[in-house]
């Protein structure tokens, strides 16, 4: 079996700024297996983990102010994903599991397993800041 994890670190920024009034996940209806689609003008927050089939998102997802894991096959991005902003980072840990094995499968021209964005989709994950260089001498 594949497994990727992606390890970000947020807080409720993105959730202040979204445009839509959003609605927690584990109050939203939205089922937690199978595959899931997040509609078009619905802003979602992430508070629970799950492990799906797939994830598209059409409208928006927001990371909650808590540790998540969340597994699927594959998830599309057409609307927004965030989890933090470059002022507000996510300080939780955020593990994404890419999950199957039919290599075979040819998703919307991504492949099998992945995490992605199409027709003007954003992902923006912002972690912990952390230095991205070092000096190796004088």
């Amino acid at each position: 079996m594949f497994k990727r994890g992606i390890l970000a670190a947020f807080s409720a920024a993105s959730i202040a700024s979204s445009a839509v009034a959003a609605t927690p996940w584990s109050e939203s209806g939205l089922p937690v297996t199978g595959n899931v689609t997040v509609p078009s003008g619905k802003s979602i927050v992430l508070d629970t983990s799950l492990s799906l089939t797939s994830l598209t998102v059409n409208g928006e997802v927001l990371c909650g102010d808590r540790s998540i894991n969340l597994s699927a096959e594959w998830i599309m991005v057409h609307g927004r994903f965030v989890c933090g902003t470059a002022e507000e980072r996510y300080t939780k840990k955020l593990q994404i599991v890419l999950k199957g094995s039919n290599q075979g499968v040819n998703k919307m021209g991504m492949g099998a397993k992945f995490l992605g964005a199409m027709g003007g989709g954003e992902i923006e994950l912002h972690g912990e800041a952390r230095k991205s260089w070092t000096r190796l001498g004088e």
